[in-house]
């Protein structure tokens, strides 16, 4: 085989792993914030600049819900303390 073809061939291989590499490899993407505020304590919610709200009252249990974040469900919980 010549050398130019198989330099050719090589190349070819190489570039179809890298092909392949770059779509097995996760890219970076956007990170979920969330900003988990009060919406009956301090006159809020208060929430931060580009981020994501999860309002809720202040032991308000039924504000306590699954909420959907691009995709991803945020549900809170918490353990029992009363004793």
């Amino acid at each position: 085989m010549a050398t130019g073809k198989r330099t050719k061939i090589v190349l070819t291989l190489a570039a179809a792993a890298m092909a392949i590499l770059a779509l097995a490899t996760p890219s970076p993407g956007a990170v979920l914030k969330v900003d988990f505020n009060s919406t009956n304590q301090d006159g809020g919610p208060h929430n931060q600049a580009d981020w994501s709200a999860y309002d809720a009252g202040h032991e308000v249990a039924a504000d306590f819900n699954t909420k959907p974040y691009d995709g991803i469900t945020v549900t809170p919980t918490w353990p029992n303390t009363t004793a």
